[in-house]
């Protein structure tokens, strides 16, 4: 599960920094998850474009605590666990990763306990 974890970590902060350059490029023709993100996202009355910088700093923070526990830090856990569910908004493939990423780091609690 480890693995799972390192994998599905990295792949939702990375695909999260990709969205936010392309945000903060104002290329708002082009989102990762399509049209359907689009207008679920401007029907809730906030222009997409605006969320790059948020995207930005939850890229960053899924790709530092993935890799803090990949390197067995242990107070990485509640951080990964608060930014996976902050996550869960996000379009379909992002939700299904994270909520992989979740199941990955519950079964490896048991794991980091006995760490330390």
């Amino acid at each position: 599960m480890r693995w799972t974890m390192l994998f599905s970590g990295l792949v939702q902060g990375i695909w999260m920094l990709v969205d936010a350059f392309q945000l903060m490029r104002r290329s708002a023709s082009r989102f990762s998850s399509g049209e359907v993100w689009d207008r679920m996202i401007r029907s809730l009355g906030v222009d997409p474009v605006t969320l790059g910088p948020v995207l930005l700093v939850l890229g960053i923070l899924w790709i530092a605590a993935t890799l803090a526990l990949a390197f067995g830090m242990r107070r990485a856990y509640r951080p990964a666990i608060v930014i996976a569910c902050a996550s869960l908004w996000s379009a379909l493939p992002g939700t299904i990763v994270a909520v992989i990423f979740l199941y990955a780091l519950s079964t490896m609690r048991g794991r980091l306990r006995a760490q330390g």
